[in-house]
């Protein structure tokens, strides 16, 4: 009697633990690099490039300097928008928490930025832009990423 009890318990224990995580909101990173391209110019990526995210759940922007000698002396994630419709709220609040500037990231270092959360637009991709100065040398191309608000994972 004593066993069965106890694994009543556990299932559920356990059972009530795989029900609470269902739908939960997670937080996606995408890691924005800078590096030398070998002559006096530079290369941005961005990683992942395209991104799946729940309505609820935060982007969280990080700029990494992997060059060996240049400062950023500014890198912009912003312009986002609906190509289909032209909607350029993707996160939660006004216009200013659409847009993330990274001022003044010196060699090696990091900086991050997190948005508010993404509002329920189910099934909307949104194309943004990520914009790099350099201190010194030729700015990288912008890069053209994307991310796509879906209630599956």
């Amino acid at each position: 009697m004593k066993i069965v009890t106890i694994l009543l318990l556990l299932v559920s224990f356990y059972g009530c633990a795989t029900v609470s995580t269902l739908g939960t909101k997670t937080d996606k990173k995408v890691t924005i690099t800078v590096t030398d391209d070998g002559s006096d110019g530079f290369i941005t990526e961005a990683v992942p490039a395209h991104v799946r995210i729940k309505p609820g759940a935060k982007m969280h922007f990080k700029v990494v300097n992997d060059t060996e000698a240049t400062n950023i002396s500014k890198v912009e994630v912003k312009n986002f928008v609906c190509k289909a419709d032209g909607d350029t709220l993707p996160f939660e609040g006004e216009a200013n928490d659409q847009s993330f500037t990274f001022n003044g990231v010196k060699v090696t270092k990091e900086s991050s930025r997190k948005s508010k959360g993404v509002q329920n637009k189910d099934g909307k991709i949104f194309e943004y832009i990520v914009h790099v100065e350099m201190e010194k040398g030729k700015n990288p191309d912008d890069l053209d990423p994307y991310m796509i608000i879906s209630q599956k994972p």
